[in-house]
């Protein structure tokens, strides 16, 4: 009888420890799957696409203007999901006006409703000698956004033509290199969410409008007695740091 007893509860036993191995066992993770996102920057003046090389009348200065080159870093891009998860898009990207490309990029598919930049080189990289990046990178010499050596690069170039008397001629230049360490700006830029689906590709469209650019949150930039800077001197600094704000400002999604 003892032995019946015993066998009985040592089964009993390892019944408990069976069951509850069971209830401890993890289910394998799931592999992440992954989609396509491509972005882009387009030009914009007051909700209608720009063309660089158009002449367009500003509404708030009343002044004629075209813009003949626009380039920008938009570096270390981030994609934020509805859950705050961060996901790198890009390490460098140089948009140039006559040359314009995209960033496409394989990202976790989901739900994203931020995206993140840096417009501008992180200080230690800012210094370092371009000529290490071969020829066609973001950073290279033939990016003609360098200073000059180690001096840093523009973060900015903003140039064109206006009309400085109020008449129908378009004849007097304007033109800001803007770059400086301290000038580094940070975008985080709301967006309506983007679902981005396992194999496909979903495109994210910035607009900037560049009548902002001149008179923005920044405040207004002088394009006919206040037509140059490249970012020195205390009035330099001021303007190319009012462009880069108006900038900042000047995107939406």
């Amino acid at each position: 009888m003892k032995n019946i007893l015993s066998t009985f509860l040592c089964c009993l036993t390892m019944s408990i420890l069976l069951n509850s191995c069971e209830k401890n066992v993890v289910a394998p993770p799931v592999a992440p799957t992954f989609g396509n996102v491509k972005v882009s920057f387009n030009l914009q003046q007051s909700g209608v696409d720009y063309t660089i090389g158009d002449t367009i009348l500003h509404p708030s200065l009343n002044r004629k203007y075209l813009i003949s080159t626009l380039k920008f870093y938009a570096n270390y891009m981030k994609l934020v999901s509805t859950t705050g998860v961060e996901v790198d898009v890009n390490e460098f990207y140089l948009y140039e006006s006559y040359d314009v490309k995209s960033i496409t990029a394989s990202v976790p598919a989901g739900t994203y409703n931020k995206i993140k930049y840096d417009v501008g080189v992180k200080e230690k990289i800012n210094h370092e000698n371009p000529n290490i990046y071969p020829l066609g990178h973001p950073l290279a010499v033939s990016s003609s956004m360098n200073w000059g050596q180690t001096l840093g690069y523009l973060f900015l170039m903003l140039e064109g033509y206006t009309d400085p008397t109020g008449s129908a001629s378009i004849f007097s230049n304007f033109k800001y290199d803007c770059g400086l360490d301290s000038l580094y700006k940070s975008v985080t830029l709301p967006i309506t969410a983007v679902t981005i689906a396992e194999n496909a590709t979903t495109p994210i469209e910035i607009q900037i409008d560049v009548n902002q650019l001149f008179d923005g949150n920044a405040g207004n930039v002088d394009i006919v007695n206040n037509n140059i800077t490249h970012s020195t001197g205390v009035l330099g600094f001021q303007t190319a740091n009012t462009v880069l704000d108006n900038f900042v400002g000047a995107t939406s999604f």
